[in-house]
């Protein structure tokens, strides 16, 4: 019996994993008929057994999972897509702390499949950070912003334990790591290069989703976001994207949430840095690119 190609995403959390599961909502049809087939109940799978003594809950269900959802054949990709997939990212332990351990549990994934690829979002650390706050506040958590910024400053956040979970994966599987910033500042480009990566082209009529974009500016500054992304320089658009972020604010940055982000932003640069660099030993990295 032939196997399909498998396509992972792990998250991360705050990485537009949900609006790429909303694309393949969106459009089954369009992606079944190039043998792309999303199968959403992964996430439902137990991730809390992988990285614990018993992994085998998970296994268990994988397997009954796959048996009665995936489809056969060579010419058919698989895509499991779970924003959890690499554990709480905010870990006492450190950010994704269990990854590793999870990353290496989840190696027997890559035994039903002919062939595999992983695709990380990667989104710098302090944009993270701020980014998971807000969900938490949204969760109804009730911790307030400075006793965040000082739990995050005391545990020293660094993003190592992705790497590790990545370099783990890499070992059975083609990893690719996309930076954030060309999710958010051209999503139908990133969708398209996404998809590509999986051998799909996307045709007219894909419904990509837009909304909920650029949600720290009002509807009239995304108006002029979006007649000014296809002509400017990568540089002049961010200028203009910040000056229209303070011009038509939706909810914008607190001088609490920009002090947290120059905060972080100065003390993780360079290990920024570092890190991409080390991916790039394993993986392949995909930056904004310039317009054409």
């Amino acid at each position: 019996m032939t196997k399909p190609k498998l396509l992972l995403h792990p998250g991360s959390s705050q990485g537009g994993s949900t609006w790429i599961q909303n694309l393949c909502g969106r459009n089954p049809e369009i992606l079944a008929q190039q043998h792309f087939h999303y199968l959403h109940d992964f996430r439902k799978l137990p991730f809390d057994a992988l990285g614990s003594d018993d992994p085998a809950p998970f296994h268990a269900a994988l397997d009954s999972f796959l048996d009665r959802d995936a489809p056969e054949g060579s010419t058919e990709t698989v895509f499991l897509s779970n924003e959890n997939a690499l554990g709480d990212p905010m870990h006492a332990g450190g950010l994704f702390a269990m990854a590793p351990a999870m990353a290496r549990d989840m190696l027997p994934l890559f035994d039903r499949f002919d062939a595999a690829q992983v695709i990380y979002v990667w989104r710098p650390l302090d944009r993270f950070l701020l980014s998971a706050y807000n969900q938490r506040k949204k969760q109804g958590s009730k911790i307030t912003f400075s006793a965040y910024a000082d739990t995050a400053a005391a545990r020293g956040y660094d993003s190592r334990h992705v790497i590790e979970a990545l370099r783990i994966l890499s070992t059975r599987a083609q990893v690719t790591v996309i930076d954030f910033e060309f999710l958010s500042e051209r999503p139908r480009r990133f969708a398209a290069e996404f998809f590509r990566l999986a051998g799909v082209a996307l045709p007219e009529g894909f419904d990509y989703v837009q909304g909920g974009r650029n949600p720290s500016i009002r509807p009239e500054g995304i108006k002029i976001l979006e007649h000014a992304k296809d002509f400017l320089e990568r540089k002049d658009y961010m200028d203009l994207r910040k000056f229209v972020q303070a011009r038509f604010p939706k909810t914008g940055f607190t001088d609490e949430e920009q002090g947290f982000l120059d905060d972080w932003a100065g003390r993780s640069a360079a290990n920024e840095k570092t890190r991409l660099a080390e991916l790039g030993k394993f993986a392949r990295l995909i930056r904004v690119p310039p317009k054409t």
